[in-house]
């Protein structure tokens, strides 16, 4: 069952890391370039998206780094990695196109950590267990009369 776990784990870090890291330019290293890409894609207003998707990306991977609401981001990330997909990537490429095996790879992955959760070693998993483990340690005194 460990192994699960630590399966888990790696499925959370490594996909958190990429999507922090691609926040991170979006936000502060490449701003005008993502805007432009984003309006290239027909999004409009192009700004608003990119710096939603970036903020997204950082907060969201931060969080499956930390493993705090895998499941809700995990859903969100699929639904972004689904769109890139169909509307940047495939477009360009196909299946062919490195981009678009990336993309569908984190879609997975997401999906996968949106039905499973974070696992055993999640944050919000560990808190959980923390709380239960203090409320079966509290004496229930009911005063008899």
């Amino acid at each position: 069952m460990w192994k699960h776990h630590l399966a888990l784990l790696a499925l959370r870090l490594v996909p958190g890391a990429i999507f922090l890291t691609t926040g991170i330019f979006k936000l502060f290293l490449r701003r005008a370039e993502s805007i432009d890409f984003f309006a290239t894609l027909g999004f409009a207003p192009a700004g608003l998206f990119a710096i939603g998707i970036g903020v997204l990306e950082v907060v969201g991977g931060l969080v499956l780094i930390a493993g705090l609401g895998t499941q809700f981001f995990g859903v969100l990330f699929a639904t972004e990695m689904l769109v890139a997909a169909i509307i940047a990537e495939l477009p360009h490429g196909g299946f062919m196109n490195p981009g678009t095996q990336l993309t569908l790879t984190l879609f997975a992955a997401m999906l996968a950590l949106a039905g499973l959760g974070g696992g055993k070693y999640a944050l919000d998993q560990i808190i959980a267990r923390v709380i239960r483990k203090r409320k079966a340690d509290i004496p229930i005194n009911i005063p008899l009369a």
